[in-house]
């Protein structure tokens, strides 16, 4: 596929419909690149080689980059900037210095609005070559002494915003890589970012981007320390700092929706399943109306939680609505989505069809996990669908088959089952235990279990199976849906006493 054509694959309908609208006033006839860009609108894999055809897939290109530049310079504030760069520099080129100055004071005003450095700094420069223009010797000196001090402050920022900006994505990287395991190498990595967040401050950052950034990396290091409220007062910093900015907002979209999405997840660890409704309800919004293809892909990849909530309120018949969103988003951001994302989509889903008693739904999903070639780099996700499928076939009598997979499971993943000591048990016991179905051996097990969630005060995260919802449909020979309704049923009445 050749470029032209991923472009215009990744075009909105409202998009391709502006540039057929355009330059269809400018040219009557239908010329060659006007037809060449409906053949790949119709036959989106369509493959064609040759000279005349790359020169025209280079003028096609061309003028459907000049075309989005004038659809979106309405709608994109970073696009507006460089417009009013160059309306600075036609109007320097003209001669027009008053009026190009008057531009360029302008379009400075409006990069500080936007917290845009390197725009301001670029309209400063440009200040400064027309003041040559303006001034006389004396007034001139003044001037470019006043820029030179703007320039030397607006450097110092900017300095900042990259320290930070390589912090934040270092911080990011160990948190995908290492996770928040305590491991020697988590430790170590973690240890650094104590330090930086003892030689820094927020009230010392110099720009909102930098006190994002800062307060990013903080909520971070919250969460590696199990400190979820603390990390949840970082998140509401940045979300209500946004908010508070609305032109900045508008041209930060994808960096305030993570931060909209990064507050559910904390609120989802913390079980205020309320506030995490609420927040899902602001993403969604963005869902139902934005054109910009990096929000949407950044939607999608958010998916997997939104699920994630609804299995762990029991809310498993929503798993329908979700399929058909998961169906289309893969297929149309194929190339975009994270491949942890992915995985834990199809494993929400999975789960979802288990709770609602779906198992070849849930089988089939669980397989798309399985048989994913990055799955080994996704250990948890792995050994969570693996459990699926042995529950499946323990509740349909294939002892035999569960106790053979629990065997797999433990000698494939024995180094990181060691971690998750309530995972360990249970397939330790399903190895073991000829009877596993025993009443009385099942509630052995789950004493046991309840034994470590006490002892290690961590209650099951509501992105996983339920153990003990899933032993006691075992127990009492219902259904898991029943018993986890049954289970948040109980702890809304105990909360309410």
């Amino acid at each position: 596929m050749s470029d032209v054509q991923e472009l215009i694959n990744r075009m909105s309908p409202s998009e391709k419909r502006y540039f057929k609208l355009t330059y269809s006033y400018f040219d009557v006839k239908k010329s060659q690149t006007m037809q060449l860009f409906d053949d790949y609108c119709s036959k989106p894999n369509k493959k064609e080689s040759g000279l005349k055809i790359n020169y025209l897939n280079h003028i096609l290109r061309e003028q459907i980059l000049s075309s989005l530049v004038s659809f979106q310079k309405n709608t994109s504030p970073s696009l507006r900037l460089s417009q009013q760069l160059i309306h600075v520099s036609i109007l320097f080129d003209k001669g027009l210095f008053i009026q190009a100055l008057k531009q360029a004071k302008k379009g400075k005003k409006q990069a500080q609005e936007l917290d845009d450095l390197l725009s301001e700094l670029q309209f400063i420069s440009r200040e400064k070559m027309i003041n040559k223009e303006l001034f006389d010797k004396s007034e001139f000196n003044e001037q470019i002494q006043s820029s030179f001090y703007q320039e030397k402050v607006l450097l110092k920022k900017y300095e900042q915003r990259v320290t930070f900006r390589h912090k934040e994505l270092f911080t990011t990287f160990i948190a995908r890589t290492l996770g928040f395991e305590k491991s020697e190498a988590a430790k170590i990595q973690f240890s650094e970012l104590k330090l930086f967040l003892k030689h820094n401050s927020y009230e010392e950052c110099s720009t909102f981007h930098s006190q994002c950034m800062f307060l990013y990396i903080q909520a971070l290091y919250h969460v590696y320390r199990k400190d979820f409220e603390s990390a949840l007062g970082c998140q509401l910093k940045i979300v209500k700092g946004f908010e508070g900015r609305q032109r900045l907002m508008e041209a930060n979209l994808p960096a305030y929706i993570g931060s909209v999405y990064n507050t559910c997840v904390t609120y989802l660890y913390l079980k205020d399943f309320e506030n995490v409704k609420v927040y899902f309800k602001r993403l969604d919004s963005f869902r139902k109306k934005s054109n910009m293809r990096l929000v949407e892909s950044k939607l999608f990849n958010y998916l997997g939680m939104e699920i994630a909530l609804y299995n762990g309120l029991g809310e498993f018949g929503r798993v329908s609505k979700f399929a058909k969103m998961v169906s289309l988003g893969m297929e149309k951001f194929s190339k975009e989505i994270h491949i942890t994302a992915k995985l834990f989509i199809y494993f929400q889903l999975a789960y979802a069809y288990y709770g609602n008693g779906e198992h070849i739904l849930s089988k089939n999903r669980i397989n798309q996990v399985l048989f994913d070639e990055e799955v080994s780099s996704f250990p948890r996700v792995a050994i969570q669908a693996q459990l699926l499928l042995l529950f499946i076939q323990f509740e349909k009598g294939e002892l035999n088959n569960a106790q053979e997979r629990a065997r797999t499971i433990l000698k494939l993943n024995i180094k990181d089952i060691i971690k998750y000591p309530k995972l360990h048990l249970l397939l330790t016991y399903f190895e073991s235990e000829k009877n596993s179905m025993n009443k009385s051996n099942l509630h052995r097990i789950k004493i046991k279990i309840q034994k470590l969630i006490e002892k290690e005060k961590s209650e099951n995260i509501i992105t996983d199976i339920n153990l003990i919802v899933w032993i006691d449909a075992m127990i009492n020979k219902t259904s898991y849906k029943f018993e986890m309704n049954a289970r948040l049923s109980y702890l809304t009445i105990s909360k309410s006493i």
